[in-house]
């Protein structure tokens, strides 16, 4: 009786490579990283996009509390915050933004107001509206001593020999 060889053996033709199923396997995570950064990238650029936005919108209602402050006490009125704010608006670098100023006098120092400044703008491809508030306080004691030491002058400087 003859004996069964149960081991086979195979010899190397001599060719390397790699067999299509490790070029699909290789393509396709190829492609799956190309997408993942795509989206990252994509995010980055827009979250960067918010910011300058939200960097404008904030210069914007700096602008707009700088000149309502520079009002006297008197001018300090809701109808002369109007062209204030048209004016901040039409020099802003916002798309489709507005500006609400508010004056509200204080019920418990009569002496006081509070300025707020919000301003709104559209972002984004869903339009979404945001909003940057800024909020400033203005007394009118502090006023008339400001408008004496401007009208005294700079106080003199130590070379002088007044």
């Amino acid at each position: 009786m003859r004996s069964l060889k149960l081991t086979t053996k195979y010899t190397s033709t001599g060719r390397g490579g790699t067999t299509l199923v490790e070029l699909i396997a290789a393509a396709a995570i190829l492609a799956v990283l190309i997408v993942v950064c795509t989206q990252m990238l994509s995010r980055t650029i827009t979250q960067q996009q918010a910011i300058a936005h939200r960097r404008a919108a904030l210069q914007m209602a700096s602008n707009a509390m700088e000149r309502v402050q520079a009002l006297t006490w008197n001018e300090l009125t809701q109808a002369d915050t109007e062209p204030i704010a048209q004016a901040v608006v039409t020099q802003g670098k916002l798309r489709k933004s507005r500006i609400e100023i508010e004056i509200v006098p204080s019920e418990a120092a009569p002496t006081a107001k509070r300025i707020g400044v919000a301003v709104f703008w559209t972002e984004g491809s869903d339009e979404v509206e945001r909003k940057q508030t800024l909020t400033a306080w203005r007394f009118a004691h502090l006023d008339h001593k400001l408008s004496d030491a401007a009208a005294e002058g700079p106080p003199p400087s130590k070379e002088d020999p007044r």
